[in-house]
Parts: C-alpha cells; sequence; structure tokens
C-alpha cells in the first residue's frame, strides 16, 4: 500500500469504536515483532487533563538532554503522522504505509480498532529507530487501554476526574483503578491527583508493586510570578534544587503543575537545571504540541484550545477570566463530541463569554449544533448555530471587533478542522 491507500484502510477502523482490551493490540505488536518490548526508557502517561502537555514537556526535556525521544500522542489535530514523533519530526508516510502492509491481513480477522493499529505502527517505528526514551501517552484509562503492553520504567497519573464513565466506572475511585494499572512493579510513578480516593487508589498500587510513589504535592511547591497568554513564569522549589523565573510556554495556571510534574520526573531521570530551562522553554519546537491556548490570529486576539470536559474547561474559562479585563468582548466558538457533558461545559463558558458561536463538525460523532444550540438556551446563553468552524469563527470576529478576544474550543476535532484551514499544507484527507 502507498501513503494515501494506507488512510483510507486505517480510518474505517473508526467503526469498532472504542474496544478496551490487551489481545488484539498483542497480537498486532507479535505480527510486527515485539517492539513494544524495545522501545528504550518508557514513560507511560495517563490522566483525565494534561497528559499531552506533561508528555510534550518530559519529550523535550528528554531532547535536550541529548536523548533520542519517540512521542506518542492523540489524538492528531490535522494530519495523522503527528501521533508518532521522535525529536519533533513526525514519522515518515512511508513508514506508515510499509507498517500497516505488514498488518493489513491480520486486522479485519481480529476487528482491530483505529487506536490499535496506530499504537502498534508507534511501537515499530521507535524499536525501529532504536530510541533512547518513548513517552507514550494513553488513550482512555489504562488498565485496558492498548499502550498497556509496554514494560515502563516511569509512569504518571496526572490527575483523575469523571471522564468516559461508561467505560471506566461511574466515581473517581473506579476510574483510578484503571489508570493506576499503567504502574510497573519497582518502577516510579507520579502523579498531581488530588480526590483523596483517587489518590488512595494510585498509592496503594505502588505499594502492592514495590513502586515508588511521587506525589507533587509533598515534594514541590511552586508559585505563578505572572501569566500572560502563551506565558508563565514560575518559581518552582523541589527536593533537590530551586527553579527562579522558570519559563513556561503556555497559558494557564493549570500548566504550571503540568510542569511541576515534569519537572519532578526529569529530576528522576537525570536531567539538570539548564536541560529542564531549555526542555521548557523549547517544548513547542521540540515536540510540535499544539493548541493549548495557543495565539493563532491578533486583532482580534484568536485562541485556540482542545479542552474537552468540565474540568478541563473550568480551567481555561479561568484563565480567560483573567485576561478578560484587556479586551472589549469575549467569544466563543464551541463544537463537542456526543459523548461529552456538553451541559457541564456550557455551564462553565457561560460566564466566561459574551456568545458562543456554535459549530458543526464534520465527524460523524459529533453533537449536533442544533442540540448545542438547546442546551446553551436551556441555560439562557446567547447562542447562534453555523455550519463549519471558519463561518463561526468569522462571525465570532466581527462581533468581538479589533479589541475583542475569540477563543475555539471543546473539541481536538474542531481545533483540527481549524488548524487545517489556516494551515492547508497539512491538511489530512480524512480525520480521526
Amino acid at each position: 500500500m502507498n501513503y494515501q491507500e494506507t488512510i483510507e484502510f486505517l480510518f474505517p477502523l473508526r467503526r469498532f469504536g472504542q474496544k478496551l482490551g490487551l489481545e488484539n493490540i498483542q497480537a498486532l505488536c507479535d505480527a510486527l515483532g515485539n517492539p513494544e518490548r524495545n522501545l528504550g526508557t518508557i514513560v507511560h502517561v495517563a490522566g483525565t487533563n494534561g497528559k499531552g502537555s506533561v508528555s510534550a514537556m518530559t519529550a523535550s526535556i528528554c531532547k535536550e538532554m541529548g536523548k533520542k525521544v519517540g512521542l506518542y500522542s492523540s489524538p492528531h489535530l490535522a494530519c495523522f503522522t503527528e501521533r508518532i514523533k521522535i525529536n519533533g519530526m513526525s514519522i515518515p508516510k512511508e513508514k506508515v504505509a510499509e507498517y500497516c502492509t505488514q498488518i493489513k491481513e491480520i486486522v479485519p480477522r481480529i476487528s482491530s480498532t483505529f487506536f490499535e493499529v496506530t499504537t502498534a505502527l508507534a511501537f515499530k517505528y521507535f524499536a525501529e529507530e532504536k530510541v533512547d526514551v518513548s513517552v507514550i501517552e494513553t488513550g482512555i484509562g489504562g488498565r485496558l487501554d492498548a499502550t498497556n503492553v509496554i514494560p515502563s520504567s516511569y509512569s504518571v497519573i496526572t490527575n483523575v476526574e469523571l471522564e468516559h464513565t461508561e467505560w471506566l466506572g461511574e466515581t473517581k475511585e473506579k476510574i483510578a483503578v484503571e489508570k493506576a494499572d499503567i504502574i510497573r512493579p519497582k518502577s516510579s510513578v507520579f502523579t498531581a491527583a488530588k480526590d483523596l480516593d483517587a489518590l488512595e487508589v494510585i498509592t496503594r498500587t505502588a505499594r502492592d508493586r514495590k513502586a515508588k510513589i511521587r506525589i507533587a504535592s509533598a515534594l514541590s511547591d511552586y508559585q505563578i510570578i505572572s501569566q500572560e497568554i502563551g506565558l508563565l513564569s514560575v518559581h518552582l522549589r523541589t527536593k533537590r534544587r530551586t527553579y527562579h523565573g522558570l519559563k513556561v510556554p503556555f497559558s494557564g495556571s493549570y500548566q504550571a503543575e503540568n510542569a511541576q510534574l515534569a519537572i519532578l520526573l526529569a529530576e528522576e531521570m537525570g536531567a539538570d537545571e539548564l536541560q529542564i530551562r531549555n526542555g521548557l522553554a523549547n517544548v513547542h519546537q521540540n515536540t510540535g504540541h499544539r493548541a493549548r491556548l495557543e495565539r493563532v490570529q491578533e486583532k482580534p486576539v484568536v485562541l485556540l484550545d482542545v479542552s474537552h470536559n468540565p474540568p478541563g474547561m473550568q480551567a481555561t474559562v479561568k484563565t480567560i477570566s483573567h485576561y478578560r479585563k484587556n479586551y472589549a468582548r469575549v467569544a466563543v466558538v464551541f463544537a463537542a463530541l456526543q459523548e461529552k457533558d456538553v451541559a457541564s461545559m456550557v455551564a462553565a463558558l457561560k460566564n466566561g463569554c459574551d456568545k458562543i458561536f456554535v459549530s458543526e463538525l464534520k465527524i460523524e460523532k459529533a453533537l449536533p449544533a442544533t442540540e448545542i444550540h438547546q442546551i446553551c438556551e436551556a441555560q439562557d446563553v446567547r447562542a447562534e448555530v453555523f455550519p463549519n468552524p471558519m463561518d463561526a469563527i468569522a462571525a465570532a470576529k466581527a462581533f468581538v471587533g479589533e479589541d475583542g478576544l475569540v477563543l475555539i474550543t471543546g473539541s481536538f476535532y474542531l481545533a483540527g478542522e481549524v488548524l487545517a484551514f489556516l494551515e492547508p499544507d497539512v491538511l489530512e484527507t480524512q480525520h480521526s
């Protein structure tokens, strides 16, 4: 298969949806020569929110340490190959085609999902390229996630919130049980989880597996000195060092906590202060990490964001509220998937903006814009429906004027459609 044929083979696998379990991924790995056993030092990252940023920060610091670093993340924004990177460079399209050709026959036989196949491709590429470090982000949960066949030395559980409850359980404690299963015997686990029940589960699992538990709040503290759109200045103190004026190139106070986790992990991996500082400062260049309140246009300021659940949206609104006094009006361009708690996200947005511009999405599992509009109306939120993101953005920009702010948020898929329009050279033929 060539790359275009490969994409046409891969994307229809979405019809299998989410299917938790390790049998399929193990069969795919077996067919590819068990690359999961040859991934160098492995960092496995789970959590409801923040795992993408922590993974990117960790990979960037490791690159500054002189390591060859594989980074596997999901979903992609505009191009499939974004999911699988080494030192910030996406997997070559011919490699995607080569590896998929090797497993083409087994995939339909075992009804593999899109995520299972993609995970196997990442493992194969990292093993073949002999990476020193692999930073692997989970898809959903941990215990039965396709990534959970790797012998990780370090694991990170950023936090535990109520999401994907239909698969992971109805309480934070049950969800923590799923996420904590990525902890390997005699490894090290880092967490910033605050829910006491969830933290107890993580701590107990670590103890049972003779793993070292590293609770961020017990090992370090930080103070945000200043924040502006796209940059935090932070003082952070760990047991090993004090970092004065640390530059974290993200918006939002929650990113300081993500940096805290990445720094604690990096210190244990042997990073020095300069490598940590440079890794954070260069995270976007080193990894291509994007769309976390990213400033993509001026006059008016347009921010692109991937918050897609109530806790994430609350954190985003808190950040926007910090800057709101600087802008005449604030508008939100919003879309979401059917499985999400849209009512709670709208409730979070209600006091953070003047109007919501609801967009349709191309992806099948998107919640229709008319239904989102009804949710807005039920909460007395001013809203309007548009057939596509670009029409919604144009209307939002006209509404706020040059001195306003437009926030695009609600879904990775919305961010992907926007980036594909703004940067058509990276547009993928299909999106997942």
